[in-house]
């Protein structure tokens, strides 16, 4: 969340900002942000919010497989350990690699 916070410049100029449950503050910062809808015993979720919750859900999943896919990599799976002016550089190449695999 630190990191989200220091990024707040960027993230205001962008569109719709979908997170995941654990990001359950993440609308009070900024007013953009979507979370899935949490229930309780007492309170059970509803047909609208669970369909919203599906909807973010099935929209998400998508950028997670791609986080998958790059996490295939050994790299990028654990703690990156190189030179921190690569970084860039090999992210780029991976991200490149996977595109040219999904194109296919």
């Amino acid at each position: 969340m630190w990191l989200l916070r220091e990024s707040r410049r960027s993230l205001h100029r962008s569109g719709l900002i979908l997170a995941d449950s654990g990001y359950q503050g993440l609308d009070k910062i900024y007013f953009q942000a979507k979370t899935p809808v949490k229930s309780s015993k007492k309170k059970p979720l509803n047909q609208q919010d669970r369909e919203l919750n599906h909807l973010i859900s099935s929209i998400r999943i998508k950028v997670e497989h791609v986080f998958g896919k790059v996490k295939a990599y050994k790299i990028f799976s654990t703690t990156y350990r190189n030179y921190r002016r690569r970084f860039n550089l090999r992210m780029n190449l991976i991200c490149g690699i996977i595109n040219q695999e999904l194109a296919i």
